[in-house]
């Protein structure tokens, strides 16, 4: 599976409580960016998974198409060095 990071719409509650002022701007949207494993691309949805093993694989996340702002394929680039870690003192 591709390693993508998907942009998105999200729909959303623009007001809390009975009331809200008139001049708050609705036209803001809420963006949000998400990593994951291309599950499936379809013309109605992207499917995200955050992890996959041999036979199993985490939760799904179904975006509709029409919220996808943009989807970026990510390549692998130089592994990133873990720390040792330190023996405790006892």
């Amino acid at each position: 599976m591709k390693l993508v990071h998907c942009i998105w719409e999200d729909a959303c509650e623009l007001d809390e409580g009975p009331w809200t002022n008139r001049k708050a701007d609705p036209s803001t949207p809420t963006i949000f960016h998400q990593v994951g494993y291309l599950y499936e691309l379809t013309p109605h949805a992207v499917v995200l998974t955050a992890c996959v093993g041999e036979e199993q694989m985490g939760p799904r996340t179904r975006i509709p198409i029409g919220m996808v702002r943009r989807l970026i394929e990510l390549t692998e680039g130089e592994p990133v060095k873990i720390p040792k870690q330190r023996k405790a003192r006892k």
